[in-house]
């Protein structure tokens, strides 16, 4: 059992690691391609591209932790599911204290 869950694992692992480094690659050469196509045509858009780049990797992070807190939550229930759910037990609670 504890080989099964080992090996499972390393799978999982080795399927992440080179799809976050084929998307870190993928990422790094559109903007270096971006930013010398605008130094080519138009120096001040890549002037603004390089001061906005670390405002976008920033961002990416900040994604980035929301999408690993979110993560195994698909089968979740929905926020408005869980609404009703509270409503029905603050009607069952009222309900309870009247009987009372």
């Amino acid at each position: 059992m504890l080989s099964t869950v080992l090996a499972k694992d390393v799978q999982t692992l080795n399927g992440v690691s080179t799809e976050v480094v084929g998307v870190y690659a993928e990422a790094f050469s559109a903007m270096f391609g971006g930013i010398v196509i605008a130094m080519i045509f138009q120096w001040q858009i890549a002037l603004l591209a390089i001061g906005i780049a670390p405002l976008m990797v920033v961002g990416g992070a900040i994604g980035a932790m929301f999408d690993k807190g979110n993560a195994g939550n698909e089968d979740d229930k929905t926020v408005g599911d869980n609404v009703k759910e509270k409503e029905k037990k603050k009607q069952a609670a009222k309900d309870g204290n009247k009987g009372s």
